[in-house]
């Protein structure tokens, strides 16, 4: 069973933006910067710019301390996007073969 850190559910619980608790991203060691919510599969940054309560200065701070993690989350999606539509594509092709098989193509 996958279970957050303190840090991570702090986030995705909008208790705390950069405005409110400075300290809080101030003192996110780089580990924890880059260390993927189990339930989300987010970053940090990302978290918070989904949030209801975060502000664009969070999403700032994080993303500041290591941009890298906007790239390979773009490279992340991308890839599972077309992971998705490779599927979707060899269902339809399979569902066609059966169609046509059936007598019904």
């Amino acid at each position: 069973m996958d279970v957050r850190s303190v840090t991570q559910a702090t986030i995705a619980s909008g208790s705390k933006t950069f405005k409110n608790d400075t300290v809080f991203y101030i003192k996110m060691t780089d580990d924890e910067i880059v260390e993927l919510n189990p339930f989300t599969n987010q970053y940090p940054f990302l978290t918070c710019a989904t949030g209801e309560t975060s502000d664009l200065s969070t999403v700032y701070v994080l993303l500041s301390r290591n941009p890298s993690l906007l790239e390979k989350y773009i490279k992340q999606t991308t890839d599972e996007f077309a992971e998705d539509a490779r599927s979707r594509k060899m269902k339809r092709d399979s569902d066609n073969e059966n169609n046509e098989n059936n007598g019904r193509g």
